[in-house]
């Protein structure tokens, strides 16, 4: 009987120790995931700042790209009516 005591104190005592084993691996890998996901989630918001003023760099390219081609024709349409006024000159 007391050989059978001290075999379950010593299995006991095991037990113990493997249990603070398993919970110390397994918070340092939760520590670890925690990290992984931080990193993971900064990253994520750099991409959408970076989409967002890509997005913002085409609105304005879009308008400055209209304001241009109305003062394209705006310029064609005065080039069209001062060589029309150069040729009656020419006369």
């Amino acid at each position: 009987m007391k050989d059978m005591a001290g075999i379950l104190g010593m299995a006991t005592g095991v037990a113990i120790i493997l249990v603070i084993l398993a919970k110390y691996f397994t918070t340092a890998r939760i520590q670890a995931l925690k990290r992984y996901v931080v990193e993971a989630e900064e990253a994520s918001r750099g991409a959408r700042s970076r989409v967002k003023a890509a997005e913002n760099e085409k609105i304005v390219a879009e308008r400055n790209e209209g304001v241009t081609a109305r003062k394209k024709e705006t310029l064609e349409k005065q080039i069209e009516k001062l060589n029309k006024e150069l040729g009656s000159l020419n006369v």
